[in-house]
């Protein structure tokens, strides 16, 4: 049960990096937001 909930928690945290690194990558989304809106974001 602890491993279960262990690696469901490393995968949230994936998810989230790889989201902000999309987000970072995309200059639609930094356009959208601004630049001081996506810094804070992160």
């Amino acid at each position: 049960m602890e491993r279960t909930s262990q690696q469901v928690k490393y995968q949230a945290l994936r998810n989230g990096v790889i989201e902000l690194l999309d987000m970072c990558s995309s200059l639609e989304d930094i356009a959208a937001l601004g630049a001081f809106e996506t810094i804070n974001n992160s």
